[in-house]
Order: structure tokens, then C-alpha cells, then sequence
């Protein structure tokens, strides 16, 4: 028998899992505090971190458990690896066993005890590290160069949860992969910034002054007769930082060049991509050093 101080508690901070209408009013107002208090960067209202909780209510989890296992990326709600692998041990039918996770690939056996068979070995799945350079995750974030092994499981762990358990998901899953952009469109985003790129030696548009007749210095104008913005960033403070490194092969560095010049300048995605090689050829040059 619960006790009556328990028993006054909203449904919500007992962990229930359904939501009432009359509930509404209260968890709204755990929302507000929830947004007020900072804590949840990808929160931007009390909107987004209600729908965090309502979210995590349909899945059994209490509003502060959902606000931290829940993330919203670009409008989408998304859940976090530990939270999957937990619904999974917590489900009483499904379980799994990491068999293999190293830098370079993870592998999880998942199983379900169906009805009138028992315990039954899901097919195993697998997540490698060329996957995750396939689908651009490697150049974008930092994480995959520090501690690839963990991000290969959390990847791992998404897609077998998802697969094998999506009743205990709700419809929410993992953060997906994003296909690298084709040099197609990483072009046309190009033209679309600043103008269609102009050969080299090509006379300049009407209205431009030659190149040969501008003032001395190092500033360029872009094709269109837009000024160029600056970039900022990690990825491009690398790659002015090593557009001359010997340890980088040559090829690399021409791209580099290139992504810094005036007439092609290259977009953030493009640097950051370009910006992986080059902490790929420095960390190989390291290796060699030291073996």
C-alpha cells in the first residue's frame, strides 16, 4: 500500500506511463522548469521540452529521465543509445550481448524470447567504421576521432533497437545517418552563395575591375561582385593551419588551396570533410614517427 505522500504525487513524478488530460496542466509546468533551468541545450521553449517528456511518458520514463534521454535534433525527437539498450534489458523479452567493439568495428547480438520457442538469436548487427566515413559522421564530429569504438556501439545499439525492438521505441529512434552530399550539389551550393564560379583567366563581368588593375593586398572579390565572408571555425583554422604541412600529401593540400581561394571557395561541409583528411594524414604521420 503506498504511502499518502506518495500517493499525492502527480502520476507523472511516479514515473507513470500514460497521460491523462488532466495531467496537461502539470507537466507543462515541469516543462517550464525545465527550460528555465538551462540545463537542456537543444531545448529552445517549454513547447519542445513538453514534447520531450510526453515523449518519454509513452515510453515508460519519468519527465527528468525523458529531458536526458531525449534529444532533439533539427525539429526531431531522437533517443539516445543508453536509454534503447536500457528499454531493452528492462523489457523482461529482449536482451543483448556486445561480442565485438573495437575502433574500427562493434557487433551486438540481440535476442527475444518468443512465444513458444523461448530465447531466439536475432541475426547480428554490425556497424564499422567505413560506414560511419560512408555517411560523413567521421569529418563532422570530433567525437568519432576520440573515442570511435564508443560512437561505433552507440551506433550499433540504435540500429539493432530499432530493428528488433520497435515496439519498445514508440516510433522514436537513434540519430540517423546523413549521406554525404554529392560534388553535384556541394557545387550548386557553391554557385548559390556566391555566384557561378568564374574560370581562371576568365575576363572579369561587366563592371568588375580586372584582377591586374586592383588594389595590392591579399582581398579578393567572388565572382557575382559579392564580398566573401570569412569563415570561422575548427575545421577551417585547420586547414589554414596546415594548408602548407609536408605531412600532408600534396593532392590534399592543392585541395586546400583551392577551398580558400577566391574563385571556388569551398562550404563548411566541404571544409569539414577536407579538414578529416587532413587529421587523418597528421595522425598517420605521428604513427609512423613513433614506430
Amino acid at each position: 500500500m503506498p504511502t499518502t505522500a506518495l500517493t499525492a504525487l502527480p502520476a507523472e513524478l511516479r514515473g507513470q506511463a500514460t497521460i491523462q488530460p488532466y495531467d496537461f496542466d502539470r507537466l507543462y509546468r515541469f516543462a517550464q522548469v525545465c527550460h528555465a533551468s538551462g540545463l537542456f541545450e537543444d531545448v529552445k521553449d517549454a513547447a519542445q521540452a513538453f514534447v520531450k517528456i510526453a515523449s518519454g511518458a509513452e515510453l515508460g520514463l519519468a519527465p527528468l529521465t525523458a529531458m536526458k534521454a531525449i534529444d532533439l535534433i533539427r525539429g526531431h525527437p531522437f533517443l539516445k543509445p543508453w536509454a534503447i539498450a536500457g528499454l531493452i534489458n528492462a523489457s523482461g523479452y529482449g536482451s543483448y550481448q556486445v561480442l565485438e567493439q573495437t575502433p574500427t568495428r562493434c557487433a551486438i547480438q540481440f535476442r527475444r524470447r518468443l512465444p513458444a520457442v523461448g530465447w531466439t538469436d536475432c541475426p547480428l548487427v554490425t556497424y564499422t567504421l567505413e560506414e560511419a566515413q560512408a555517411h560523413g559522421l567521421v569529418q563532422r564530429s570530433p567525437h568519432w576521432k576520440a573515442s570511435p569504438a564508443h560512437m561505433l556501439y552507440q551506433r550499433a545499439m540504435g540500429r539493432g533497437g530499432a530493428r528488433y525492438f520497435p515496439e519498445l521505441l514508440a516510433g522514436l529512434t537513434a540519430v540517423p545517418e546523413e549521406p554525404t552530399p554529392a560534388p553535384a550539389q556541394l557545387a550548386d551550393a557553391v554557385d548559390a552563395l556566391y555566384g557561378p564560379r568564374m574560370p581562371q583567366g576568365a575576363a572579369a563581368p561587366l563592371g568588375l575591375a580586372p584582377e591586374a588593375s586592383a588594389a595590392p593586398g591579399p582581398h579578393h572579390e567572388p565572382a557575382g561582385g559579392l564580398a566573401r565572408r570569412s569563415p570561422e571555425g575548427a575545421a577551417w583554422d585547420t586547414l589554414r593551419a596546415h594548408a602548407d604541412d609536408g605531412r600532408v600529401p600534396e593532392e590534399v593540400r592543392e585541395a586546400i588551396q583551392a577551398a580558400l581561394g577566391p574563385l571556388a571557395p569551398a562550404t563548411d561541409a566541404e571544409a569539414l570533410a577536407l579538414a578529416g583528411q587532413v587529421l587523418d594524414h597528421l595522425a598517420a604521420a605521428e604513427e609512423g614517427r613513433d614506430a
